[in-house]
C-alpha cells in the first residue's frame, strides 16, 4: 500500500454456537463459542493519523452499519491519554 495505508484480511466466520457465560468486570461478557471461518471477507485499510485521532471511514458499497461507535473505536479511545 502508498501513502501510509496499510491492508489486513477480515476473514468472515459463520458463528455454529454462542453462549454468554459470564460478565467480566469490564463490562465485556466471557463467551463460550465455535465457529468456522470462511473462505471469503473484506480488506481493512488503516493509516495512522499524524493528531493522533481514530476515524474510521466506510468504503463505496459497504455494509453500512449501526451508525453507533463500534468496538475498534471504542477501544481506541480508552487506549487515549
Amino acid at each position: 500500500m502508498s501513502d501510509g495505508w496499510s491492508e489486513w484480511p477480515a476473514p468472515a466466520k459463520l458463528n455454529l454456537f454462542l453462549r454468554i457465560t459470564g460478565r467480566r468486570p469490564d463490562g465485556y461478557h466471557d463467551l463460550q463459542t465455535v465457529f468456522r471461518l470462511l473462505d471469503w471477507g473484506d480488506r481493512i485499510r488503516l493509516r495512522p493519523r499524524a493528531d493522533g485521532l481514530f476515524s474510521p471511514r466506510r468504503s463505496a458499497g459497504g455494509s453500512g452499519g449501526s451508525g453507533r461507535p463500534g468496538l475498534a473505536r471504542r477501544r481506541v479511545a480508552e487506549k487515549r491519554v
